[in-house]
């Protein structure tokens, strides 16, 4: 807002402004115009102008102009204008007063007799002008006037004559027509002034003289406003006696307060910053007399002035606090208000009023009040005479005697809480001590200074005093020295300057208990004195308890009431809570339904066991969830003399009851049903005899001692326990182990350790945790203290029908090789003597059972020195997995599989010593075996003991003398004698196991567990898919440590093996000859020379060596000599040996193979190589190469039959992974039969096709490079493919005997006689190996210079041909061959002679050489011949059918009707050998 539009409504409003000296200057002003204008009648117009302008001047120091002046006879004198400029102010704003139109009427006669009266006085307008600086609002142009001063002048003789000269002069009416009160300010420069108006104010003035009825004028003053007139106030004026009485009515305030209020009282009024409507205000005042003037105001708003100072004792109040900021003094609207003025007693008043803040700051909460506000208004010197008011005013405001009452009712907080409110200090104290956040307030506040009492001495060192009396309902907070928060707090309070008095309180707390307190407080500051009682029929106690007390209270009784730990246990899952309920509400269940049957049975034992069960879940149940804290009675006094520094003291009694405790040193949760505490200065002490409870699974028991909390010296307390705690029936649980404290090195107590209780356990209970024990305890101990303030425990634990899990309370991926006791070995019946102790957990007997077994043990474990030993006898007891817990780490995966193999079963006795140092357990155990039995491959094999042990020393296996004796399935395997000593580790140093096999068999399924231990499981595998069988006598040694190594040597009396894993038909061997070995040396395994004698007189001898079981390498000779290939040795050979001779290939008879095989296993250094098709079977390299020599083989290759072989036959082969690289063949065989055909001289050449197209290893060819038939000679080349199986055969021949070549040597009956003639043929034939319907191929035969037929047959089809017998046999003969999967298509037969040709085509089935062929005969007489060939093919045919070897011939008739005839079905073959359906008969070959 700029500065026009506030003066504007400075003057609308007529804001309250400091009183003025211009005032009185006015008055002067007035004065000296009416006795200026007696001389008026006397002195004409320019003359009168001069003295008049000279007269105004010297009473009033203005710049005087007067215009226009006429003097009317001797009664009227009329001025146009007069003006007066203040001196020091330029332009508009130095006019002060102007005058227009003024004219006065005077009476002669009193003038005659020298008194001046006027009959009447009129001025149509009269300007006052009252302008301020612009750059200082206290400089005002009114105040420049000044009458000039003579040396004898003297203001209050001059202030004393002006009175006499107003009250000598006799006025008449005086009339203004219209009286402007104008305002503004200047603002100027060096050169110029300029003025701007901001308010002007119009009123309308008569006073009327005196008459008859009342001697005193009456004055009537109206304000103008749009041009009409409005009654301002009425009043009267004694001329005699000088006194002024008058009423306003419903005016503007601060007018009313000008014209009601002394320049005093006005002064005290200012500061209060008035605002309302005046309804009536009453002046009096009569000289000689105090003035007096009351003022009845509607809607009064005023602040209290900071010139009383009282920024001190009006304060905000906030959040339960004072704020440290001083706000503004608030502004109070009252709906009525009365000022009432008695002489230099001021009253201001108000009822229903409200107090909001000054600033306007919509946070602060109005409060609804009553105030009285009483002012003497003197001070401690006298103002004087020519000191301003102003400067009076705020002395006397600094030193006058007040007092403010300020009345509450019914003040209520916001709901939040969150009120901010403006109080009185004495009620914001009050408040404050509770730390109010809420509240419905009822007070009153006196703030006061000096005595009121009129003539009682004024001391500038009066000081102000506060009090208050407040009543307090509903309300919400907390004493500010118990912090406990209370809620529906009704109380009373006094306050009386420094003294608080807490005359009664009464609130409930959160759990809604209800607290009382009383007492009184001396002193706001920290050294206040304090004597208050707290009393509570049912507290919580809990969180806001122990809070609520003072540090080393709360430290000594937080010891009882952890929240941390309870969080920590509550997070860990270890406290009873509603699932833990259910699950104890069906173990009642389920113990009172085994109590019937108990009882039922008279089994008074188990009745006994089962009711201390019914009594821990009864008592679980009871308790409910595990709550921390609970409720009890309270009586506590909060004391302290007055003085800095000195802490409060909280001292009394609380009486527990079903309260939850956890002590910090030992926090296990216990349920306490009843007892007291004491709380007192220096301790927290349980009252004898202590604290009834139960525990989280059950049991009872009682807690008693105390807790010291001496001063240390640093203002703080020590926390010292000395506490017994005595529990019984209580089993033991994992809450109970997770409270006993950890022990620590760097001198922090157990409670200041993070994770405990919870995630970390104390070491003390490793052991016990270890060993899975569980049972009923009954149990004491003591929480001590030592004389350096740690901590201690001391607990001795009787543990009865008990057992023992080892490992069930561990995690599951935990080492079971750092366990006391192996996981698994569980134990019951179990009773135990334990004492744990911070240093020291100790096992002082333990006794314990399972099965038929039995275990006696104890120990000890110094946990300072991480130092523990143990020992246990256990006798009888059964082999279980929980042995696999005495084996390192790293043998734990075999082991187990082992285990899981096996499945040992047996019993033995042994003592287990146990050590543990600095974290480090080594486990000696001695066992002494009585029987073992295992699951093999062929069933359960039995081991039995006679003499000698084991002993387990870390990762050492020592056999003491081990004598025992095996059999599977009743059948004896052998005997075997054990000593030395066996490491399962490198570290564990060298020694050597020792074996002696007195009597064993190869079948032995032991035997086969032993190759998979030393071997590996590849060969065992291999061994036990081949089934071996036999006896042999052996040793073995096998050292471990840096340098393992196992060797052993079997000697073999028998032995045979399946050739074919599964085909018992496929077994070879017999009775070894004497001086065989097999021999196991480290990763290499030599068999041989080794020489089996077989049945019919077969010999193996063979020499083989097999190196690196992680990749064997296998390398050997052979020879196998054998009656014919047959025999099932013939299955011990390799390829390519094993690709040539077997019972689907060549079978001879007598044979003999000798070679060389080179196979290596496993992985390869050419990663690159390709090993598509290979399988993990397959070796990575191999290498074969050996000779076959055959007398009287025979076989078939492919479809064609061989027999009679008689030859040697060289092959070599390399493989890599799988696929063969290189092989090599080279046959002589110097005799055979081919089909029953003999075939001499053959020389085979054979290797890997060079020009497939796919691969240069893709396929092998065989090419006869030599071979003899009927004296003509067969060349050829066979190819077959490795993987698809197809070949492809091309076979020529040249001129070979045709009678040799048709006519099968082993046909029966004697020999037809020599067929003459020559014959020559081509073959090509494709397909697959052993799918004849795939075959596909041509050829061709050519026979020449033959006798196919007598000469009787060719007459006879000569004269089928019209043609005259001629004695010629048909000598020439040639067809096509057209061959699809199992028929011959014959095109182009042609037989012929010179006279006769006999030409036609048929079919051949090959499965039984079956054909049909229709020849149409021809002769060759030129011309004739073709015609009667014609006649004759049209009335018959010549139809050839049966087999080649056998052909059946007849003359068909009319061939146009008749077709040729089919072939023959096949037979049904169901019943016939497949020798007999695989190969064409010996009738029907060609």
């Amino acid at each position: 807002m700029d500065r026009t539009q506030t003066m504007a409504n400075a003057a609308t409003t007529a804001r309250p402004r400091t009183p003025r000296p211009w005032r009185r200057r006015f008055a002067r002003l007035v004065i000296a115009f009416a006795v200026v204008l007696v001389g008026l009648a006397f002195l004409r117009n320019s003359l009168i102008t001069l003295l008049l302008e000279d007269e105004l001047h010297r009473r009033t120091g203005a710049e005087v102009t007067v215009e226009n002046l006429d003097v009317e006879g001797l009664r009227h004198v009329r001025i146009g204008s007069i003006a007066l400029d203040a001196p020091g102010w330029k332009g508009d704003a130095a006019q002060v007063l102007r005058i227009d139109d003024l004219s006065a009427s005077v009476r002669l006669l009193p003038l005659l007799s020298g008194t001046l009266e006027f009959e009447s006085i009129h001025a149509d307008r009269v300007l006052v002008r009252i302008a301020e600086r612009a750059n200082d609002a206290a400089e005002i142009n009114v105040m420049s006037l000044e009458p000039p001063k003579t040396d004898d002048e003297d203001e209050e003789e001059d202030d004393r004559d002006e009175d006499r000269t107003v009250r000598g002069l006799g006025l008449g009416t005086i009339e203004i027509a219209r009286l402007e009160i104008e305002s503004g300010f200047e603002t100027d420069d060096a050169e110029s002034a300029n003025y701007e108006v901001v308010g002007t104010s119009a009123f309308n003035a008569i006073l009327d003289p005196p008459d008859d009825a009342d001697p005193r004028m009456a004055f009537t003053l109206a304000a103008i406003e749009d041009g009409r007139t409005t009654a301002l106030a009425k009043g009267h004026l004694d001329e005699k006696t000088g006194g002024v009485e008058f009423r306003i009515d419903d005016v503007d305030l601060q007018l009313g307060v000008d014209l009601a209020l002394s320049a005093s009282a006005r002064a005290f009024v200012s500061e209060l910053d008035l605002d309302g409507v005046l309804r009536t205000a009453t002046v009096g005042w009569r000289p000689g007399e105090d003035p007096t003037a009351t003022l009845e105001v509607e809607n009064l708003a005023l602040t209290l002035p900071p010139g009383l100072d009282l920024e001190s004792e009006w304060v905000r109040f906030a959040d339960g606090r004072i704020l440290d900021e001083n706000p503004p003094l608030p502004r109070v609207t009252l709906d009525s208000g009365r000022i009432d003025l008695d002489g230099r007693n001021l009253l201001v008043r108000g009822n229903r009023g409200r107090v909001v803040a000054s600033g306007g700051d919509e946070a602060i909460v109005p409060v609804d009040l009553s105030t009285e506000i009483r002012v003497r208004l003197e001070s401690a010197e006298a103002a004087t005479a020519d000191q301003p008011i102003a400067s009076w005013g705020m002395r006397l405001l600094e030193e006058a005697p007040f007092r403010i009452d300020v009345s509450l009712r019914d003040f209520k907080s916001d709901d939040d809480g969150r009120t901010v409110a403006d109080l009185p200090r004495p009620v914001a104290e009050a408040l404050e001590l509770l730390t109010a956040q809420a509240w419905n307030l009822t007070a009153t506040a006196t703030v006061a200074r000096g005595s009121l009492e009129p003539g009682t001495p004024i001391s500038r060192d009066d000081s102000i005093v506060a009090s208050a009396d407040l009543w307090l309902t509903g309300g919400r907070g907390m004493y500010e020295k118990f912090l406990y928060p209370l809620k529906d707090v009704d109380a009373q309070l006094t306050v009386e300057d420094e003294r608080i008095r807490i005359v009664s309180l009464s609130g409930r707390g959160p759990d809604d208990g209800r607290l009382r307190l009383t007492g009184e407080i001396l002193g706001t500051g920290d050294d206040a004195a304090v004597d208050l009682v707290l009393q509570s029929d049912r507290i919580g106690l809990d969180e806001h308890l122990l809070d609520a007390l003072p540090d080393s209270t709360e430290r000594g009784l937080r010891t009882l009431f952890d929240q941390t730990a309870f969080e920590r246990l509550q997070a860990a899952g270890l406290l009873v809570d509603e699932e833990r309920i259910d699950v104890m509400r069906a173990s009642l269940a389920e113990a009172k339904a085994l109590r019937f049957e108990a009882l039922d049975r008279d089994d008074l034992e188990e009745v006994d066991r089962l009711d201390q069960r019914i009594d821990r879940c009864e008592t679980i149940i009871a308790d409910g969830p595990f709550a921390l804290g609970g409720h009890g009675r309270m009586r506590l006094r909060v004391h302290r003399p007055r003085g800095v520094g000195i802490p409060v003291a909280v001292e009394g009694d609380i009486r527990l009851e079903d309260v939850g405790a956890i002590f910090n040193r030992f926090p296990y949760p216990l349920h306490v049903s009843d007892g007291a505490i004491r709380l007192e200065d220096l301790a927290v002490v349980l009252e004898p005899p202590g604290l009834s409870l139960t525990t989280p699974a059950g049991g009872r028991g009682r807690l008693s001692g105390r807790i010291d909390l001496p001063r240390d010296g640093r203002g703080s307390r020590d926390v010292l326990p000395d506490l017994e705690l005595t529990v019984t029936n209580d089993p033991l649980n994992p809450t109970l182990l997770a409270s006993i404290p950890p022990r620590v090195d760097d001198g922090r107590t157990a409670d200041e350790i993070p994770g405990w209780p919870g995630e970390r356990r104390s070491e003390a209970v490793e052991p016990i945790i270890d060993m899975g024990l569980e049972g009923d305890l009954d149990y004491h101990g003591r929480i001590g203290s030592t004389e350096t303030g740690s901590t201690f425990i001391d607990f001795t634990i009787l543990l009865d029908d008990g057992s023992a899990s080892p490992g069930r309370n561990t995690d599951g991926d935990a080492p079971d090789a750092d366990l006391i006791w192996p996981r698994g070995f569980e134990l019951d019946d179990v009773s135990a003597v334990l004492s744990v102790t911070d240093e020291l957990v100790e096992l002082r007997s333990f006794n314990g059972r399972r099965g038929t077994g039995t275990v006696i043990a104890n120990g000890r474990y110094e946990i300072e020195d991480r130092l523990g030993t143990g020992n246990a006898r256990l006798q009888k007891l059964a082999i279980e997995d929980y042995l696999l817990d005495f084996i390192p780490d790293p043998s734990i995966p075999r082991a187990r599989r082992l285990w899981s193999r096996w499945r040992p079963e047996g019993r033995y006795d042994a003592r287990i010593d146990w050590l543990e140092t600095e974290g480090v357990s080594t486990i000696k155990v001695d066992a002494s075996p009585r029987n073992v039995a295992i699951d093999t491959e062929v069933g359960r094999t039995s081991i039995e003991f006679d003499r000698g042990g084991l002993r387990f020393r870390d990762d050492v296996i020592l056999v003491d003398d081990i004598a025992m004796r095996s059999s599977t399935n009743g059948v004896v395997d052998g005997s075997i004698r054990l000593g030395g000593g066996y490491g399962l580790s490198p570290e564990s140093g060298d020694h050597d196991l020792e074996g002696l096999v007195e009597v064993g068999r190869f079948e032995s399924p032991a035997l086969d567990e032993i190759f998979r231990l030393a071997v590996g499981e590849g060969f065992a595998d291999w061994w036990r898919e081949r089934r071996p069988e036999g006896e042999f006598e052996g040793r073995f040694s096998i050292a471990s440590g840096r340098d393992r190594s196992v060797q052993a040597e079997l000697q073999p009396s028998t032995f045979t093996i399946q050739a074919t894993p599964g085909a018992e038909e496929t077994r070879g061997g017999g009775v070894v000859r004497r001086g065989g070995v097999v021999g196991i040396e480290d990763d290499q395994v030599r068999i041989g020379p080794l020489e089996l004698i077989g049945d019919r007189d077969t010999t193996c001898r063979f020499t083989f060596g097999i190196t690196d079981f992680e990749a064997p390498k296998i390398k050997g000779e052979f020879r196998l000599d054998a009656p014919d290939s047959r025999v099932p040795e013939i299955g011990f050979l390799t390829p390519p040996f094993s690709s040539i001779v077997g019972p689907s290939m060549l079978t001879t008879g007598a044979i003999r193979v000798s070679g060389d095989i080179e196979a290596v296993y496993g992985s390869d250094a050419n990663e690159g190589s390709d090993a598509t098709g290979s399988t993990d079977d397959d070796p990575v390299h191999y290498r074969a190469s050996g000779a076959m020599r055959f007398v009287d083989g025979d076989g078939l290759v492919g479809d064609v039959g061989l027999t009679k072989i008689a030859g040697v036959m060289r092959l070599g082969l390399v493989a890599e992974r799988g696929h063969a690289t290189e092989f090599d063949l080279d046959a002589r065989i110097a005799s055979m039969l081919v089909e029953g055909r003999p075939v001499d001289g053959v020389a085979l050449l054979g290797t890997f096709d060079p020009a497939s197209e796919r691969d240069a290893a893709d396929g092998v060819l065989v090419d006869i490079t030599e071979a003899s038939i009927g004296g003509g000679l067969v060349r050829g080349r066979f190819r077959f493919d490795l993987e698809g199986d197809a070949y492809r055969l091309g076979l020529q021949l040249h001129d070979a005997d045709l009678a040799v070549v048709a006519r099968d040597v082993d046909e029966p009956g004697p020999p037809a006689g020599p067929l003459p003639g020559r014959i020559s043929a081509r073959l090509d034939l494709e397909g697959l190996m052993d799918a004849p319907e795939s075959r596909i191929g041509s050829g061709r035969i050519l026979v020449q210079d033959a006798r196919l037929a007598d000469g009787g047959s060719v007459a006879l089809l000569q004269l089928g041909q019209l043609m005259p017998p001629i004695a010629e046999d048909l000598a020439t003969a040639r067809a096509d061959l057209w061959i699809d999967g199992g028929e011959v298509l014959l095109d182009d037969v042609t037989l012929e002679s010179d006279a006769l040709v006999l030409a036609g085509d048929g079919r051949l089935r090959l499965d039984d050489w079956q054909w049909s062929v229709r020849l149409v005969p021809r002769g060759t007489l030129p011309g004739l011949s073709d015609l009667v060939s014609a006649v004759s093919g049209t009335l018959a045919v010549i139809d050839v059918g049966g087999t080649p070897g056998e052909p059946e011939i007849s003359v068909t008739p009319l061939p146009m009707v008749l077709p040729p005839p089919d072939i023959e079905p096949m037979k049904d073959t169901s019943d016939v050998s497949p020798d007999e359906t695989n190969a064409p008969t010996e009738e029907s070959a060609p």
